[in-house]
């Protein structure tokens, strides 16, 4: 293969420059010696051209081919042999060189040094820098090497050199020099690969981003990719395939056990005649970048994600903010409104001058409306307990089929009153469900007192009771309003009513099915609501546990929600005329109105504002029962517990001690107990559960003084 047919690195020719230099000298020594016959004969026409005919052939194809321009002189100095080299040199035809003196080809100002290269004696061999013009007018730098033959007669051997060339050559080694130097130093990695993908070069940080010694290794196996599957578009692959890749992002699997990120540029290298003579691909470490640029994005998601959060929560906190509002404005009004008849009716029956059936009459309003309001505020205590976890159940059978006539008892004459129809289903008048007896009696009063509130005169209420696999159910379907089907999903929610504001046609504060759902929940059941929107009516669903046992026959007969508010007849009060009783609460009217009911059943009644009074009362005298506010100011219910059960006197340490406070918590029940009182009622009181509470701690007092 020739020079023209492949490419050779600068390196590679400076080397084989070389070692022709050195055979091109052992050819003219051999010359010089007479192993060329060479015969050069004088004729009237002049002399022949010499020829290498009989040369070695070995030493005859090294001159011909050598770089340097190789001569052979007459005595007289005419060219009698020439190479090639020298003909292109001279940019001359050979055959116009042969026989030509070489005095010709020299430049004007280099004869004398030519002439003086001339006069060597044989015993010498000198060179010399001569400048030669060619046939095209170029001055051509070179160094004329001239040495005499060993037969005289046969004139002189000459070496020229083109120092033009070798300048050029030595450029060539100093810029591949400088260039590997810059390679080295450049922060990409650049490779360098042959037609079959084996790396034939590599800068220092290639190899140090290659998997090891990335020299004669295939491109991929070098710098693998982290999915295999990627590596037939791989850039290095392409650009030996003839296409040209640009900045294409590849992840690295180099054994460091993270993968790198690289913008890898891909292209060919061509030959003379367009052939593909390998790759040359170089690569920018961007993981720095990426991992930057994935932080930034993280960090972007997180402030989009909290900020979309903030938003949410922004808007929630608006809407619930909007919604207790609504529920502060509710709350005032339904508690302004029985208070309003409550306070009317007592100042006109204070007059004195209503007759006797409009002081009954005005008794009844006063009666309902503080049973409505009590019903209110029992309400607010359960969504608080129901908030702070701390809302307990009295779990036993439960006589679903007994709580639903107890309840229907309770709302028949407001479902009398607008002749609604009630139609009731039951399956088995022993169904029982497992649950807090007076927690599922509330459910089922707050859903039919919903229903028939929201049901018209002349509507259609449906109660069924059966069983459901191991669950009981309960429906309470009515023919009333409906819901519309954007509230549907919003029915069981804590301070939301269809018609809320101020604008609104039904009274309530919105808690009782909340409420309602709770209580359900936790019993372990499920509270559902279907409407096919307004005017269709709405049916309520619960499912309970079934129990297993056969429950008790239940004792409630409550018409309201809880046992001890409802609206009855009234109840007769326990007689306490031997029963003395120690009274101590720092509010006057409430004290005034217990010592009233307690006087009207025949007790003895000692009554003071504090605490520190109550104990010198009782260093005095021996009362049958303590009856105690909790909430006081000079010294609390629960300090004077604990002062009563440290008297040294026995009699008065062991007094029967009932707290009366309108801290009606379960937890304010607990405490009370613990602190030392026998029993916890709650305010508002009904009279005949007072004085039946404290003949049962006197009964033994009393029957032991008579």
């Amino acid at each position: 293969m020739t020079k023209s047919d492949r490419k050779i690195k600068p390196s590679e020719e400076i080397a084989e420059l070389r070692a022709r230099l050195e055979e091109a000298e052992e050819t003219l020594d051999a010359i010089r010696l007479g192993h060329v016959e060479a015969l050069l004969v004088d004729a009237p026409t002049g002399p022949r051209v010499f020829t290498l005919e009989g040369a070695d052939h070995r030493y005859r194809r090294l001159v011909e081919t050598m770089s340097e321009g190789a001569l052979l002189l007459s005595p007289d100095g005419l060219i009698v042999y020439s190479n090639a080299a020298f003909a292109n040199m001279m940019a001359s035809p050979l055959e116009t060189v042969i026989g030509r003196s070489l005095a010709d080809f020299v430049d004007e100002g280099s004869l004398p040094s030519f002439r003086a290269l001339l006069a060597v004696t044989p015993q010498e061999a000198a060179g010399e820098p001569i400048t030669l013009r060619s046939g095209d007018g170029r001055s051509v730098s070179t160094v004329v090497s001239i040495s005499p033959n060993e037969d005289g007669d046969r004139g002189l051997s000459v070496i020229v050199t083109n120092l033009t060339v070798q300048k050029r050559n030595e450029e060539i080694v100093a810029s591949e020099r400088l260039a590997n130097s810059i390679l080295d130093q450049a922060a990409e990695a650049i490779v360098v690969t042959d037609p079959a993908g084996i790396v034939i070069r590599a800068n220092r940080t290639a190899q140090e981003v290659s998997t090891g010694q990335a020299l004669r290794q295939h491109v991929l196996a070098a710098f693998p990719l982290v999915k295999a599957a990627q590596a037939t578009t791989h850039p290095a692959l392409r650009a030996l395939r003839g296409e040209i890749a640009m900045s294409v992002e590849l992840p690295l699997d180099v054994g460091t056990g993270q993968p790198i990120f690289v913008l890898c540029t891909a292209a060919p290298l061509l030959g003379d005649h367009q052939e593909i003579l390998g790759c040359v691909m170089s690569m920018t470490d961007i993981t720095a970048h990426k991992r930057a640029e994935s932080d930034r994005q993280e960090l972007l998601e997180a402030e989009r994600a909290a900020r979309s959060s903030a938003e949410r929560a922004r808007a929630e906190a608006e809407s619930s903010n909007r919604t207790k509002d609504e529920f502060l404005a509710t709350i005032s009004h339904e508690l302004r409104t029985p208070l309003s008849s409550i306070v009317g009716w007592s100042r006109l029956m204070s007059t004195g001058t209503l007759p006797p059936e409009r002081q009954r009459h005005g008794l009844d309003v006063i009666r309902r409306n503080a049973d409505a309001q009590a019903r209110l505020v029992e309400d607010l205590l359960d969504v608080s307990r129901i908030t702070s976890g701390k809302l307990r159940l009295d779990v036993k059978p439960v006589p679903l089929a007994t709580v639903i006539a107890a309840v229907l008892d309770s709302v028949r004459p407001a479902l009398d009153a607008k002749k609604i129809r009630l139609e009731t289903h039951i399956d088995s008048e022993d169904i029982a469900a497992l649950g807090d007896e007076s927690r599922i009696q509330q459910v089922i009063w707050n859903l039919l007192s919903n229903a028939t509130k929201f049901t018209p005169a002349n509507g259609r209420i449906f109660v069924g009771l059966r069983r459901v696999a191991s669950e009981v159910e309960i429906v309470v379907t009515d023919s009333g309003e409906g819901i519309e089907a954007e509230f549907l999903p919003y029915v069981f929610d804590r301070f939301r009513q269809a018609d809320g504001g101020i604008s609104r046609l039904r009274g309530g504060l919105g808690l009782g099915l909340a409420i309602s759902r709770h209580l359900v929940e936790l019993h372990g059941g499920t509270i559902v609501v279907a409407s096919d929107g307004p005017g269709c009516g709405s049916t309520f669903t619960v499912r309970l546990p079934q129990a297993a046992a056969k429950p008790q026959v239940s004792l409630l007969a409550a018409p309201g929600p809880r046992a001890s508010q409802g609206a009855g007849p009234p109840v007769e009060l326990n007689d306490l005329s031997l029963v003395h009783v120690l009274l101590v609460e720092d509010d006057a009217d409430s004290r005034d109105l217990f010592v009233s009911i307690l006087h009207r059943c025949g007790a003895r009644v000692t009554d003071t504002d504090n605490g520190q009074d109550a104990l010198k009362v009782l260093e005095a005298e021996r009362p049958d029962v303590l009856v105690s506010d909790v909430g006081m100011a000079k010294m609390d219910g629960y300090s004077l517990i604990r002062n009563v059960r440290a008297l040294a006197d026995a009699a008065a340490q062991h007094i029967p001690a009932i707290a009366l406070t309108a801290f009606a918590r379960v937890e304010d029940r607990r405490r009370a107990l613990a602190e030392g009182f026998q029993m916890h009622l709650a305010k508002p009181i009904d009279p005949a559960e007072l004085t039946r509470a404290i003949a049962e701690l006197a009964k033994p007092r009393a029957i032991g003084r008579a």
